[in-house]
């Protein structure tokens, strides 16, 4: 064996790992860069959602001043401001997802005429960057809440912060939803009208329909469900379903409703990873495919 032969045989597993650490770390660059970007084009929309955010929070303090609602515990006063959380999660998802992937779309923008990173690159820096400032916007609404308990009794519940945790994990299953829809559709506002109408409309009509059925299944498939947890969180019901006769259906006096109050912890925790993961990836495929007809 030559000795250039030989040369190229020593040093060619080492080239190789040099330009894979590049390339990884050229990734990683990318997808800070459009994190810390797209974080900034979007600190506006942060604003609007904590001015939205202390606005019902506002509304809540009043309600409650006029119902006099003084409840002996602090966990209770806690819930008690959770009434409407999830369609504010909803909102916010909405606000910040609506314009992930359709924007490139509908304004034709550089980084699809002239792209400079690799879609899956751009749009996890993306999606870092809004579920960040999202969870800010969540963040700050239960620190305002904590600091009202604070004041009419003195402590925070511990419990609260886990709560939470839950809403920032259904925050992820909800922009999920968003991101996909914003693949599939071709406009801005007709991905957040769709996202509204689908997480809303259709899941409250099927929970009706399973209940009305008599279905015992557990409606892990929709992702409004796990939006449960974060208020039942506080008092978890054992068991965490419900059951009724069916009054007034004729023919069917035997018949029982079974309504679901919320998922477990293990099966929230399961069921957002996975429904996400495919939402998320059905996101990017129908991204990728569409840039390429483009």
């Amino acid at each position: 064996m030559s000795d250039s032969a030989l040369e190229e045989q020593t040093f060619a597993p080492l080239q190789e790992g040099v330009r894979t650490n590049f390339g990884k770390g050229r990734t990683f660059r990318q997808i800070g860069k459009t994190v810390v970007f797209d974080g900034h084009r979007n600190l506006k929309k942060l604003i609007s959602m904590i001015l939205i955010n202390t606005l019902f929070v506002s509304l809540f303090v009043i309600i409650n001043m006029l119902r006099e609602y003084n409840p002996p515990e602090a966990t209770d006063y806690v819930v008690s401001y959770l009434s409407f959380f999830s369609f504010l999660i909803l909102i916010t998802a909405i606000l910040f997802g609506g314009s992930i992937i359709v924007e490139d779309f509908e304004k034709q923008t550089g980084n699809l005429l002239f792209p400079k990173i690799e879609r899956g690159r751009l749009m996890v820096g993306r999606y870092l960057a809004r579920i960040a400032l999202a969870s800010i916007s969540l963040t700050i609404y239960y620190v305002e809440v904590a600091l009202l308990t604070y004041i009419n009794y003195e402590t925070v519940p511990v419990i609260m912060w886990e709560s939470l945790g839950w809403a920032i994990l259904y925050l992820h299953l909800v922009l999920s939803c968003v991101v996909l829809m914003s693949a599939l559709l071709n406009r801005i506002a007709t991905a957040q009208v769709a996202s509204l109408l689908v997480l809303l409309m259709v899941s409250q009509i099927v929970t009706e329909i399973l209940m009305f059925t008599g279905s015992t299944i557990e409606p892990l498939f929709l992702p409004t469900y796990y939006s449960n947890i974060i208020s039942a969180w506080f008092n978890m019901p054992d068991p965490r379903f419900g059951e009724r006769p069916a009054f007034g259906f004729e023919g069917v006096s035997d018949r029982v409703f079974r309504s679901w109050a919320t998922p477990s912890a293990e099966g929230a925790i399961i069921g957002v990873i996975i429904y996400s993961a495919i939402l998320l990836v059905s996101a990017y495929l129908i991204y990728h495919r569409k840039q390429a007809k483009t």
